[in-house]
């Protein structure tokens, strides 16, 4: 049984946010867009069909996706509300290293669930998050050059021959199947 009401009042009680982030064309918005389309339909799913056998994946679609979207939401919550003190337009100048800081996450726990995130990348990786993270703190410039860097260190951990698809990544694929079915 999916929480759509759990959901319905996690959305209602950050609408306001969102929806600042989705009219200042945030990249952050679109770093969430996708799963809170997927989970969306997921829950009219429910409410048209009901649970049944064939339910089941969009039940564990919905779950994984109602976290995700709990944790990055709280993560970007803490950015704006501690690190710039709702200062939405000087959060905005960081916004896209913030998607850095989120994204790396992300990328790392699919590394991991691919059994290719080894000590060395994981090191590597974990040096880059805490350099955006000082960039961020202390509001330090940064430059196409420096985004660039951070493409390039990710793109060195990635196995060759292997398709590494995060969780924003899979989220993505299915609301353009979703699109394609609807």
């Amino acid at each position: 049984m999916i929480q759509s009401k759990d959901y319905k009042n996690y959305l209602n009680a950050h609408k306001e946010f969102l929806k600042v982030l989705e009219d200042n064309n945030s990249i952050l918005h679109y770093h969430l867009k996708d799963v809170i389309y997927v989970c969306d339909y997921i829950v009219e799913y429910f409410k048209k069909n009901g649970e049944s056998d064939e339910a089941v994946d969009l039940e564990i679609i919905f779950e994984t996706g109602f976290k995700y979207l709990h944790e990055q939401l709280e993560q970007i919550k803490i950015y704006y509300e501690n690190y710039f003190k709702k200062d939405y337009f000087l959060f905005k100048r960081y916004e896209l290293l913030i998607h850095y800081a989120l994204y790396i996450d992300d990328f790392c726990e699919s590394l991991d669930e691919k059994g290719h995130l080894s000590a060395h990348r994981k090191n590597i990786l974990s040096t880059l998050a805490k350099d955006i993270e000082k960039l961020i703190i202390e509001k330090g410039e940064w430059n196409d050059e420096v985004i660039d860097n951070f493409n390039q260190v990710i793109e060195s951990c990635i196995p060759n021959h292997t398709e590494i698809l995060t969780t924003e990544d899979i989220f993505a694929q299915i609301a353009e199947e979703i699109e394609i079915i609807g």
